[in-house]
């Protein structure tokens, strides 16, 4: 008879750290409280253990390319072959099948090393699937920087890059006219701050390291002129250019702060007239570009598509109390994504959901014609982004998928030379064992929005890919990441996307990190100041 594990195995099994050494190589130990704590925010007890991974059918596996690859496990199966399918691999990717082996309790599969690049369905035939990730070793890198040429580029704050066109904040229609500047210059690239979805109903908390989404762009970042000249719109350019809204515009040019406030409302309204335009003409008369957007709307349905009903949610919630900052704040019954009245909501209201969903795809076309241009204009790497390490506790991506974080904690750091107290950053850290349970879908999403139209990625505290220092009530501890896994599907899309990618690592970054990092060759972030 087994008995239940105690709190010391479940913190190694799940990657909870008893004790830590600091900055300054203290060792620290760490109360059981906050252990407690940490793992059940992890959905862990005593009573509900995940198992032993050295001993179960491995859900996901990375193996990399042009190499054999073993997978072992103990357990029984009810067939001597094993099957194996691409999911998302190479288009010329055919099923594999083979021969299970065993040895007293232990099984195993050899897969060969003529995998194509991708994912793969591996299937032992008595109902255990392990997701295969076959990617590159390295993330891709330019080959003119691997060949030792030097490159040179701007970092800006799109917000902060104003002009005699801009409504009042810098948009993806002034960042086309840096691309050309600066590529005159020979730049390579431009380099942005996170471009993430924040929260239009306070448009004023404005850190992009705070996203509702990072799933999602920022429509305050649309450039709505450009709109005006393609969308055929009379009511909305007469609007536009009245002397009350042009007289609007001139006084949020002239701020020497951007009034996010101000310049939020003046697009929205516009913005707003171009959507019912576009709803009333374009998709009701089933044209090339409703159609596009329709195609649009349906491959991003599980994703974009649900952060349109986020938005739409809390702005008519918002709408009736000031006070609801997020959906922790709805009321209950809307908490839950699958919930009835969710859905008799997006029926009721699905031109708003629409709405919000249109503009993802506005700003995607607006910014994927920016690196299109960059690319054009001879830039190695066009547009040079950055990925928060986490989103909001009151976000779209919270509330689309509660069970992924472990809400009640916070991510942080612990001390150090330039924070004393260490650091609280107010984000719900990522459950690893969730993610792990979803077979990494979430982390692919999020790192496929990001590279998508990027030609290289800054990953904020690359430490997250293989550890987080999760905070509550001002104590901590480092939680284990899959390191392996993470790395084996950033390399595979880094590759897909040509996107080269750069790892923030400053701070108490551990030896293994660095050494990941070079050998899969994510770039170092190092300040001057702090070098």
């Amino acid at each position: 008879m087994s008995t239940a594990p105690d709190i010391a195995a479940l913190c190694e099994r799940c990657g909870v750290a008893p004790r830590y050494s600091s900055f300054w190589g203290e060792d620290k130990p760490v109360g059981e409280a906050t252990l407690r704590r940490a793992l059940a925010a992890m959905g862990v007890s005593q009573d509900h253990a995940p198992p032993a991974r050295d001993d179960e059918w491995p859900r996901v596996r990375v193996a990399a390319e042009h190499t054999t690859h073993s997978i072992r496990w103990r357990g029984a199966t009810s067939t001597g072959m094993w099957h194996l399918r691409p999911v998302d691999a190479e288009k010329s990717a055919q099923p594999r099948k083979g021969e299970l082996h065993s040895s007293g309790e232990v099984r195993s599969i050899e897969l060969p090393a003529d995998l194509e690049r991708g994912y793969w369905q591996l299937d032992a035939g008595s109902g255990e699937q392990c997701l295969v990730i076959v990617a590159p070793q390295r993330c891709w890198t330019p080959p003119a920087l691997q060949a030792g040429e030097r490159w040179w580029g701007l970092t800006i704050q799109l917000y902060a890059l104003r002009s005699s066109h801009d409504w009042g904040i810098g948009d993806f229609g002034d960042l086309r006219r840096l691309v050309e500047i600066a590529s005159r210059q020979g730049a390579s690239f431009i380099g942005l701050s996170p471009l993430h979805a924040l929260f239009p109903h306070r448009p004023e908390v404005a850190s992009p390291y705070s996203p509702s989404s990072r799933n999602a762009l920022n429509p305050i970042y649309i450039d709505v002129q450009l709109l005006l000249d393609q969308g055929g719109c009379r009511d909305a350019a007469v609007h536009v250019n009245s002397d009350a809204f042009q007289e609007r515009l001139h006084a949020l040019r002239e701020t020497e702060l951007v009034d996010y406030a101000g310049v939020a409302a003046a697009k929205e309204q516009v913005l707003l007239m171009l959507w019912r335009h576009f709803e009333a003409k374009e998709l009701g008369r089933h044209t090339a570009r409703a159609a596009q957007f329709e195609a649009f709307a349906q491959a991003r349905e599980q994703t974009l598509g649900r952060h349109a009903l986020f938005e739409a949610l809390q702005a008519h919630f918002f709408a009736r109390d000031a006070g609801v900052w997020g959906w922790p704040a709805w009321p209950a019954e809307y908490r839950d994504i699958d919930a009835d009245c969710v859905k008799a909501f997006a029926r009721e209201h699905a031109s708003e959901v629409r709405f919000r969903l249109w503009l993802q795809w506005v700003a995607e076309l607006q910014l994927e014609g920016v690196q299109r241009y960059a690319r054009s204009r001879g830039m190695g790497l066009g547009l040079y982004c950055d990925l928060a390490v986490g989103s909001n506790e009151g976000g779209a991506e919270t509330w689309v998928q509660p069970g992924l974080y472990a809400l009640g904690m916070h991510v942080g750091a612990p001390p150090d030379p330039l924070n004393a107290l260490g650091q609280d950053w107010g984000l719900p850290p990522v459950n690893p064992v969730a993610l792990h349970d979803a077979r990494f879908a979430p982390w692919i999403e999020t790192v496929r929005a990001n590279m998508r139209h990027a030609g290289a990625l800054r990953l904020d505290h690359v430490m997250s890919l293989m550890r987080l220092f999760w905070i509550a009530d001002g104590d901590g501890t480092y939680v284990s990441y899959p390191l392996d896994e993470m790395l084996g599907i950033l390399a595979l899309e880094s590759h897909r996307h040509e996107c080269m990618v750069i790892g923030e690592d400053l701070g108490n970054v551990a030896p293994r990190m660095r050494e990941a990092m070079a050998a899969h060759a994510l770039l170092s972030y190092r300040p001057l100041l702090f070098e």
